[in-house]
């Protein structure tokens, strides 16, 4: 929980969007996606996007 907070902090958002933001991470690497290239990356970035506005967790 420490290490989430300091993240939230660090990138400028609440620490319950940080938490939503690390489950939806995982979720993705569980269904396949990763983030080794640029391109990987971008669609990973995407579907987590996607997931967080759809729970209300939006920039």
């Amino acid at each position: 929980m420490r290490r989430a907070e300091e993240q939230a902090e660090e990138f400028g958002h609440s620490g319950e969007r940080e938490l939503n933001y690390l489950a939806a991470h995982g979720i993705c690497h569980l269904l396949g996606y990763d983030h080794m290239t640029e391109e990987d990356k971008s669609v990973m970035r995407e579907k987590e996007e996607q997931v967080l506005d759809r729970a209300g967790y939006s920039r």
